[in-house]
């Protein structure tokens, strides 16, 4: 069985995705061509926040649920797909959950362990924020 949070990695996205060719030196922001060039690697012009990456790569803050731009990123460079409705409503092991992983179009988001074996997390402070029909213990 795949782990959990995996993903389509391998579909090209870059033909659905639209460039914003603006210069903009807020983090985050789609750039130009010879900015993401200079920021091929990641070092002191990389935004903090965000590794480098293009529009074709999920943001890794989103896979948490941690994106400062929220669930439709709509101002982060990186892609914000679809969450698997399946998984999240049934886990990745039910009968009627997503089975597919890796070959699943939809995103399949890091879960909290607790949710997806009891449907329910008792961690107040719980860091992983995606949890399996979005229960989480009332603080």
């Amino acid at each position: 069985m795949p782990p959990l949070g995996s993903t389509p990695e391998d579909i090209d996205f870059s033909a659905l995705c639209h460039s914003d060719t603006s210069n903009s030196d807020r983090p985050n922001q789609p750039s130009t061509s010879a900015q993401s060039n200079s920021n091929s690697s990641r070092g002191k012009n990389t935004p903090p926040s965000h590794s480098t990456g293009t529009a074709d790569t999920v943001c890794k803050f989103y896979r948490k649920g941690l994106c400062r731009y929220g669930r439709s990123g709509d101002k982060c460079k990186y892609r914000h797909p679809n969450v698997c409705t399946k998984l999240m409503n049934h886990g990745p092991t039910s009968e009627r959950g997503c089975k597919l992983g890796n070959q699943c179009r939809f995103l399949h988001p890091l879960l909290c362990e607790s949710s997806v074996a009891s449907l329910k997390c008792l961690d107040t402070d719980c860091k992983k924020k995606t949890h399996q029909r979005y229960q989480k213990a009332k603080t």
